[in-house]
């Protein structure tokens, strides 16, 4: 199991919406294994709303294989995302939840084969009430 701190992107905030977002990215130079946690911004007792998680390649195979489970503070937001692929919590069942830490990505799944691509995470969310 190998941990992968996730480089944060410039998102202002948008003073016209109560919705703010955090997001973050890397790119994988060598495969994911089972175990491997990719980890995004930290969350302080918000109100997540959606997550999304965008990943290019990472999965060479004819029949790409590769699985990762999205969580926050415990709270599970996507079960099974599948990379390569565009993943979206709000069409995966997702209800918005108060939360509180690190936004993770476990890869539950091995790749069929192993290559080289990127992740993004974006996570919508709103003060807590």
């Amino acid at each position: 199991m190998t941990s992968f701190a996730m480089t944060a992107i410039s998102m202002p905030a948008d003073a016209s919406t109560k919705i703010q977002s955090e997001a973050c990215s890397m790119n994988v130079s060598s495969p994911l294994n089972v175990g491997d946690v990719l980890t995004g911004p930290t969350m302080n007792g918000v109100e997540i709303d959606n997550v999304t998680l965008s990943c290019g390649g990472l999965d060479a195979g004819e029949t790409p294989t590769l699985r990762l489970k999205v969580e926050c503070g415990g709270q599970t937001i996507i079960a099974s995302a599948k990379a390569p692929g565009y993943n979206l919590a709000s069409l995966n069942g997702f209800q918005p939840v108060q939360a509180s830490g690190p936004v993770t990505a476990t890869v539950i799944e091995a790749p069929a084969v192993g290559a080289m691509g990127s992740v993004t995470m974006v996570v919508d969310f709103k003060a807590a009430q």
